[in-house]
C-alpha cells in the first residue's frame, strides 16, 4: 500500500489491532474461547505474517515517545482505573471465564464498542493485565506520529514536534493514555483516517479507520463520521464513494455486528432509555440529551472547559489564525474535523477526555502557519500546552505514587482502589469450580476467579424486582438457585457509596429493602468475608421459614 512514510507503522498498527478484534470476536461469538484455540490462532498469526521490511519510519514517533516516557510507570501498574475494572477489562475477563463473548443485559457498559477489550484479551489469557495500559499508551504514541505525519503535511516542519510531543501529555485527558482504557484507539484511528484522505488512491481506506476509531470509543463519533463525510466529498468516482461507506461500515460492525447478534439493539447504548439513562446523560454531562435551553447548553459548555482555557484559547486562536492565512483545501479539512470535535462534544459529553479525538487536529492546525509572526504565535501556543502538559502530568503521576506505581499490587490496591474487593476475590478461589456469583453493590468484575455477574450502577438490579415480589427469603433463594445461581457477593461499602446516586440498589421501595436485609439475614453466616465484601451461599438448607 503506498502511502506516506511516516503514516506506515501508524497504519499497519490500527489494521493489525481491527483485524485481531475481528478475529477474537468471531471466536468469542463462537464459544471458542479456549488456551488451546488461542495459541493455534498466534501461532497461525505468526505463520502468515509478513515478516519483512515494510518501510516503517521511526523518527515521527520521537516527539510523542519523548512525552510518553513520563507515562510509563502508570502504564506498568496494576490495574486500579475504576472504569477498566469495571468493563475496559472486566469484560474480556467475564468472556474467558464463559468460554466466549455472551449476552449481558444487565450492565449497559457490555453493548458498548469492543476494540478495546478485545485488543485487552491477549494479555488476560497469558495473564498479564498490566501489559494493556502500556498498549495502550503505544497507541497514543502511534497517534502522536500520525499527527506528526499531518502536521509535516499542512507544512508544519519545525511545529510538528511540539505537535506530536503535546498529544500524549494533554491536560484534556491527563494520564487517560496510560491507563487501561479505549481513548488511544479512537485518537489513533481518526488521525490515521485524516491522513488517509490527503491522497486519492489511500482515501477510500479512510472510511474503515474511522469505523475502528467509533469500535473502541463513542465519543468520537464526530469526528469519525467528519472524516467519512470528507472522504465521500473529496472522492470523484462513485466507486470510491462506495468503498469508502463500506469500510467505516465494516469497520463499526465489531460494535454493531456484537449487539444485534447478543442483543438484537444494534445501536446500543445509543437510544438506551433505561432506569439509568438519565444518570448516564448526568454523569457524561451530556447537556444536549437532558434538554437543557441553548443557553444553558453554552454555559455548560464554558462551564466545562474553563479550566483548561489557559492552552485551548491559544490552541485556538492560533489555530484560527493559521486557517485564515491559508485557507487551503487541507488546512480547511483539518478545521472542519476540529470544529466538528468541539461543536459535537454538547451531544456525546462535556468531560474533557471525550475530546480526545478532536485533540489531533486542534494541535495540528497552528503547525500550517506560514508567516513569520504567525509561526511565532503558534509556537507560543504550541510551546505553553506542551509545558503545561509535562508539568500537570507529572504532578498527577507523583500524586498518584510516581515510581512506586511499578511495584507490589496489593500496596496500588489499598491505595487507590476504593472499597476494595480484590482481598476478597482472592479468597474466592476457594468456591466451587461450578459457582455463579451475583454481585450486589460491586460493579467491578476484573479479577473475580469465577463466573458472575456484575450489574452496572446505571442498571436496575436483577435482585430489585424479586425483593418486591417474593414472600419469603426461601421464595427468593429458590428462584436464583432456579436462574443458575450460586453464590451471592455483597460489597457493603460500596453498596452504600453508590446507591444515595445511582439506580443500583437490590431493591424498589422500602418493603423490598426489607425484603433484602431479610435475604441477607438468611444467608447468613457468609462463606468467606474480607473488607467490606461477604460471600454469601444461596443454600435452602440454611434459610429458615418465615413464620
Amino acid at each position: 500500500m503506498p502511502l506516506f512514510p511516516g503514516l506506515k507503522l501508524p497504519f499497519d498498527f490500527m489494521l493489525g489491532a481491527g483485524a485481531v478484534g475481528f478475529l477474537l470476536l468471531l471466536l468469542g461469538l463462537c464459544d471458542l474461547y479456549r488456551p488451546w484455540v488461542f495459541a493455534l490462532l498466534g501461532l497461525l498469526l505468526l505463520a502468515f505474517g509478513s515478516w519483512r521490511k515494510n518501510g516503517w519510519q521511526w523518527g515521527n514517533l520521537f516527539p510523542a515517545a519523548i512525552s510518553s516516557l513520563l507515562l510509563v510507570p502508570l502504564a506498568l501498574a496494576q490495574p486500579f482505573f475504576y472504569d477498566a475494572l469495571v468493563y475496559h477489562l472486566a469484560l474480556p475477563w467475564q468472556a474467558l471465564l464463559e468460554g466466549g463473548w455472551h449476552a449481558h443485559p444487565e450492565s449497559i457498559y457490555a453493548a458498548g464498542p469492543p476494540l478495546a477489550q478485545l485488543t485487552a484479551l491477549p494479555f488476560l489469557v497469558v495473564n498479564l493485565p498490566r501489559a494493556y495500559a502500556f498498549l495502550h499508551l503505544l497507541a497514543f504514541t502511534l497517534a502522536g506520529a500520525a499527527l506528526y505525519t499531518l502536521c509535516r503535511l499542512l507544512g508544519g516542519r519545525r511545529l510538528a514536534f511540539l505537535a506530536g510531543f503535546c498529544l500524549p501529555v494533554l491536560p484534556l485527558y491527563v494520564l487517560v493514555p496510560a491507563l487501561p482504557a479505549a481513548e488511544g484507539w479512537g485518537v489513533l484511528g481518526v488521525t490515521t483516517g485524516a491522513v488517509l484522505l490527503f491522497r486519492a488512491h489511500t482515501s477510500p481506506l479512510a472510511g474503515l479507520f474511522a469505523g475502528f476509531a467509533v469500535a473502541a470509543r463513542l465519543q468520537v463519533f464526530p469526528v469519525a463520521a467528519g472524516v467519512t463525510a470528507l472522504g465521500l466529498v473529496v472522492q470523484r468516482r462513485w466507486r470510491d464513494r462506495a468503498l469508502l461507506a463500506l469500510g467505516f461500515v465494516l469497520g463499526t460492525s465489531l460494535w454493531w455486528s456484537k449487539n444485534l447478534i447478543l442483543l438484537g439493539h444494534p445501536f446500543l447504548p445509543l437510544g438506551w432509555r433505561g432506569i439509568g439513562a438519565s444518570f448516564v446523560d448526568r454523569e457524561a454531562m451530556r447537556v444536549v440529551a437532558q434538554g437543557l435551553p441553548l443557553t444553558e447548553i453554552l454555559k455548560a459548555f464554558v462551564r466545562a472547559f474553563l479550566p483548561h482555557a489557559s492552552y485551548l484559547l491559544p490552541l485556538f486562536l492560533s489555530g484560527v489564525g493559521a486557517v485564515c492565512l491559508v485557507c487551503s483545501p487541507r488546512v480547511l479539512m483539518v478545521a472542519f474535523l476540529g470544529a466538528l470535535g468541539l461543536l459535537g462534544s454538547p451531544f456525546v459529553g462535556l468531560v474533557s477526555r471525550y475530546l480526545a479525538g478532536a485533540a489531533p487536529f486542534l494541535l495540528a492546525l497552528p503547525t500550517a502557519a506560514r508567516t513569520a509572526w504567525s509561526k511565532l504565535a503558534s509556537g507560543l501556543a504550541l510551546g505553553l500546552t506542551a509545558l503545561l502538559g509535562f508539568i500537570v502530568s507529572g504532578q498527577e503521576l507523583w500524586r498518584w505514587g510516581g515510581f512506586s506505581l511499578m511495584g507490589p499490587a496489593v500496596s496500588i490496591e489499598e491505595r487507590l482502589v476504593v472499597n476494595n474487593p480484590f482481598p476478597a476475590f482472592r479468597k474466592a478461589g476457594a468456591l466451587p469450580d461450578n459457582a455463579r456469583v451475583l454481585f450486589v453493590g460491586e460493579p467491578r468484575g476484573f479479577l473475580f476467579p469465577r463466573r458472575f455477574v456484575a450489574p452496572s450502577v446505571f442498571d436496575e438490579h436483577p435482585l430489585a424486582a424479586l425483593m418486591e415480589t417474593a414472600k419469603t427469603p426461601e421464595e427468593a433463594v429458590l428462584s436464583f438457585r432456579n436462574s443458575g445461581f450460586s453464590h451471592l457477593l455483597v460489597n457493603w461499602g460500596e453498596l452504600h457509596r453508590l446507591v444515595p446516586g445511582y439506580p443500583c440498589a437490590p431493591w424498589r421501595s422500602p418493603a423490598g429493602r426489607a425484603n433484602f436485609i431479610k435475604l441477607i439475614q438468611a444467608l447468613e453466616p457468609p462463606v468467606l468475608t474480607a473488607g467490606p465484601v461477604a460471600i454469601y451461599a444461596f443454600d435452602l438448607r440454611r434459610a429458615p421459614n418465615d413464620s
